[in-house]
């Protein structure tokens, strides 16, 4: 029976509501309100809120900030030094230059020679024992003596003038065997052939220089060139070693971008404020105000779906369209704050008083009715909802020359059946919002089957 709504026609169900839509808002403004004033009323008293304790909190809370900052500032300044470190290493270190698969090295095998046997087998009782021990001496004067010596210093006269002593160290060898025989090392890795052969050159022109130091230091002696070779060789890893260092740069970076981010997201800490009677008085006002608005949207929700699941008629015009008959007036003006609004809001007439309606309804029953019948004049409602408007009407209808049958609750009250048959035709008289499709549709069943049709509709 119930037929499409609008949003004008919502907005007058609403309002014709409005003490319930008002109710919600009054209830759930109240609530939330009140809880809210009680939430934080409670908080102010609470030991923690005194202006003490707010500000031991603040100290502390400064404090852990202070110390967080400086840690993540420490942490960044650590970063940024690996970092830079890092890319002065893999710009300046002479083995991140070299091609690992055409790493050429340069290797001199040099022996110590000479030593006098009969000097020696006079100092100790075994000849072995003898020969051992300066072979052993003479090796370590030498490399005391490398390890002493500036490899930057002794090789500015090749291109490796103005490299510093650690890049130097990485790519210069010297070493003394430790299995006897008196073989000593120098080994050099270079970009290219020239290079390395220059400056294995170069070292051992330097190592030759201290043999008389050598030999006043510990026993006579020659060092022979055992051998030397130049090789160009595939280092797999030395490009581990310089991908692995490429890399390193990378995630310094990405460290670093993250501490900075951090750093910029640390957000100094600030003093929790009192709570005081203006903050509870807007908290609560503000809670009010949600619950208010809240309350009516589900006022809105409920009207709606009362509308949807509830028995009643809401709109007038949804009578006329489901009776197919017209709407012949109003027994009273509209009364209240409400139904005149919702009326107005509908486009409804609006009676001045209820002389008013009750004169227009008149003149539209003489219009519509046939003259001098008998009318069956029904309400659904039971007596108590209908009885104080219904008196005008039918005084109303009965100066027009009508005789009126009036039943009260008609779709459960037998004396419907009566007064439909004694008529020559039935007018309803219902209030929007409180009468029931079931019974009006029973009403109207009725009276078609007894011949005796619905002619119209009174709103009451």
């Amino acid at each position: 029976m119930k037929d499409t709504f609008t949003m004008k026609e919502l907005a007058a169900i609403l309002v014709r509501r409005g003490k319930i839509v008002l109710i919600f808002a009054v209830i759930f403004a109240l609530l939330l309100g009140g809880w809210q004033g009680f939430k934080l009323l409670e908080a102010a008293k609470a030991p923690k809120n005194s202006p003490a304790q707010i500000e031991d909190r603040y100290e502390k809370a400064l404090k852990a900030y202070q110390e967080e900052r400086a840690h993540l500032e420490r942490q960044v300044a650590d970063k940024q030094k690996q970092l830079d470190n890092q890319i002065a290493y893999n710009e300046e270190s002479l083995l991140m230059k070299i091609d690992p698969l055409n790493k050429t090295v340069t290797t001199i095998h040099l022996m110590i020679s000479g030593l006098d046997n009969e000097e020696l087998n006079q100092m100790f009782l075994t000849e072995t024992l003898a020969i051992d021990y300066a072979i052993g001496r003479i090796q370590k004067q030498y490399s005391l003596y490398w390890d002493r010596i500036t490899l930057q210093k002794e090789l500015t006269g090749t291109p490796y003038r103005g490299v510093e002593e650690k890049y130097i160290q990485e790519v210069v060898v010297f070493s003394i065997s430790s299995s006897g025989g008196g073989y000593m090392t120098i080994s050099v890795t270079a970009e290219t052939e020239e290079i390395s052969n220059q400056v294995a050159q170069t070292l051992l022109h330097t190592l030759l220089e201290y043999q008389p130091t050598v030999v006043k230091n510990s026993f006579d002696h020659q060092i022979s060139l055992v051998s030397q070779s130049t090789k160009i060789e595939i280092d797999e890893e030395l490009e581990k070693s310089q991908n692995a260092n490429l890399e390193k740069v990378k995630g310094y970076q990405t460290e670093l971008a993250a501490l900075k981010e951090s750093l910029a997201a640390l957000a100094e800490p600030s003093r929790d404020a009192a709570i005081t009677t203006g903050m509870i008085l807007k908290g609560t006002v503000k809670y009010m105000v949600l619950g208010a608005a809240l309350g009516l949207v589900l006022s809105v929700v409920w009207v709606v779906l009362s509308y949807l699941f509830r028995n009643r008629v809401e709109l007038s015009r949804h009578l006329a369209q489901v009776l197919t008959v017209p709407m012949l007036g109003a027994a009273s003006a509209q009364k209240g704050l409400f139904r005149p609004l919702a009326d107005k809001i509908l486009g409804e007439r609006i009676w001045k008083d209820d002389a008013q309606a009750l004169a227009y309804l008149s003149a539209n029953a003489s219009a519509h009715l046939p003259a001098n019948a008998t009318i069956a004049l029904l309400t659904t409602l039971p007596f108590d909802q209908a009885s104080s408007e219904v008196q005008p009407l039918v005084d109303a209808l009965g100066n027009q020359g009508f005789q009126i049958r009036f039943v009260e609750d008609a779709g459960r009250n037998s004396l419907a059946v009566h007064a439909i048959q004694e008529s020559d035709c039935v007018i309803l008289a219902e209030r929007c919002g409180a009468s029931r499709w079931s019974a009006i549709a029973d009403i109207h069943a009725l009276a078609e089957s007894l011949d005796s049709p619905v002619k119209g509709f009174v709103l009451i």
